[in-house]
């Protein structure tokens, strides 16, 4: 499993990677867009596979509760997907004008989310950084008391 300094790390590299993201949506890159997205599709199975190699050798109590949201985050992506991807055959004006707002709203709302999720997420890392520092703490502590209990 990596070190928490390293998936902040990894998580400070994908936020710049976001922020080209979003460069291209206000220039209307369609290109770079369309590329973006394949790509994107690429890297969401790769990460799925990922995330259980990341997990295999914690707790099934502690990653239970991860693994069934990640599954039902997953089952709505993929059904958004899907519905998306029959909208996008739509030709009048009309439906295709219907389909953007809706593709906008769910892109606002996923952006959301992954924002409360990334607020959750800094909080868990920073509660797994203090409780490392008490643990530390403890183990010193106790190092401490029993070289001072063995001396004469």
């Amino acid at each position: 499993m990596k070190t928490l300094a390293d998936q902040l790390s990894e998580l400070s590299a994908r936020t710049k990677r976001t922020q080209d993201l979003v460069s291209a949506v206000v220039q209307k890159d369609r290109e770079k867009l369309i590329l973006e997205r394949k790509a994107l599709r690429k890297k969401i199975i790769k990460s799925a596979a990922t995330v259980e190699d990341r997990t295999d050798d914690l707790s099934d109590k502690v990653m239970a509760p991860w693994r069934t949201l990640r599954s039902s985050v997953d089952d709505h992506f993929t059904h958004l997907v899907e519905d998306t991807e029959r909208r996008r055959t739509r030709t009048t004006a009309k439906k295709v004008e219907r389909h953007a707002l809706r593709a906008e709203a769910e892109a606002s709302a996923a952006v959301t989310l992954a924002v409360h999720v990334l607020d959750r997420a800094e909080y868990a890392a920073v509660d797994a950084a203090i409780a490392r520092s008490d643990a530390d703490a403890a183990a010193q502590a106790a190092t401490t008391a029993e070289a001072a209990a063995n001396r004469p």
